[in-house]
This record gives C-alpha cells, sequence and structure tokens, in this order.
C-alpha cells in the first residue's frame, strides 16, 4: 500500500500498469480516488508479468515466491522497507522517484511534507509534553522504531506505547490505556463500519 502511494503521487499520468487492491480501499488507502481507474493485483506474480512492466515497486513485505519470480524473469524490482523515521521515509520518495524517472516530483513532495512537518513544531507548547495513545483495532499500538512515533516525538508528544515499553507494533491492553488516561487518544476512523 505504501509503494502503490508513493509511486500514484510521484509517476506521470497513464504510466502506472496496476496497484494493490489494497490502493482502491477508502478504508485504508491516503489515494484511494487516484487509484479508482487503475488496473489492481494481489501482489501476485502471474498478476505483474503479463503487464510487462519496465520496473516493479514492491514493499519488503510483499510475497516473497512473487518478488522471487519476477526476479528470475528478469523484470527489475525495487523492494521498499517500512520507513521508521521522517528521514527514511524522505529518502524513500528521493529512491523511488529516481527511479522512476521523476526526481522533480520527489523533491515537491518532500518540500510538502517538510512544510507540513514544520507546523508541528509549535502545536504543543506545554512543559510537561502531553501524552498520546494510538489505540488501533484489536488493541494494537505503534511504540518505538516506527515512523508513527517520530511523528509523535516532532508534534511535541509523549508516546503512552514507549512509557509501557512496547516496540514498533504491539498490544496495549484496554485496562492499562483505561489507567494511563492520556491526553490525546488517537483511533482509526470508522467510517465505514455500520451503524446499529
Amino acid at each position: 500500500l505504501c509503494a502503490d502511494e508513493l509511486v500514484l503521487r510521484l509517476a506521470a499520468p497513464g504510466t502506472v500498469k496496476s496497484v494493490t487492491w489494497l490502493a482502491r480501499d477508502p478504508a485504508l488507502s491516503n489515494v484511494a480516488a487516484l487509484a479508482e481507474a487503475m488496473p489492481v493485483n494481489r501482489g501476485l506474480a502471474e498478476d505483474v508479468v503479463p503487464l510487462a512492466p519496465d520496473l516493479v515497486i514492491a514493499g519488503a513485505y510483499t510475497t516473497r515466491t512473487a518478488v522471487s519470480l519476477l526476479r528470475r524473469l528478469k523484470i527489475p524490482v525495487l523492494e521498499l522497507d517500512v520507513p521508521r523515521t521522517v528521514d527514511e521515509a524522505l529518502t524513500q520518495i528521493t529512491t523511488v522517484a529516481t527511479a522512476i524517472g521523476r526526481p522533480e516530483n520527489g523533491v515537491q513532495l518532500i518540500r510538502e511534507i517538510k512544510d507540513g512537518l514544520s507546523q508541528l513544531e509549535s502545536v504543543w507548547s506545554t512543559e510537561a509534553p502531553p501524552i498520546a495513545a494510538i489505540y488501533q483495532p484489536n488493541g494494537l499500538t505503534i511504540g518505538q522504531g516506527s515512523l508513527v512515533n517520530d511523528l509523535l516525538r516532532r508534534a511535541g508528544l509523549r508516546n503512552l506505547a514507549i512509557e509501557r515499553r512496547i516496540d514498533n507494533y504491539g498490544a496495549l491492553p484496554l485496562e492499562w490505556l483505561l489507567l494511563a488516561q492520556p491526553d490525546l487518544l488517537i483511533v482509526n476512523t470508522a467510517g465505514d463500519v455500520g451503524h446499529a
């Protein structure tokens, strides 16, 4: 999904041959509108090979079998790891923009992100930084070693997951959340969930 978003934001119109089915899901994707008219794939080699792509951009957690087969068929593959910091994410934007021949689009996107990040620095001006809790379905939270934690830190927030010694993705029991009484609770949107 992250690779889809980068490619759709950076590529020249008409050059993207396919995106994963996830890119079209508005509950998951920031680029669902851009992906609406795109052919979709499920990350399988049999979906990708017939398209004869010049380059496949895949996430590090894409099926290993598919990536291996694409490489054996001499189809160039650029694999992207999950960035753990803003700086890693910005480097990844440059890498993808360069790989698809659109470095100027990468520079523009990085400029927009940096402009947005510069506004974070003045959001919280209290002496004791507020505590934020990320609470996802099934009690998942995001802690140390994640892009989300880097963004919270840049916004002047303390991450409850760090205070509870939770690394990257981990479980945050509801009881801990209730006892901690965080200043800010960050949850997934529920716009697509039915109501009783």
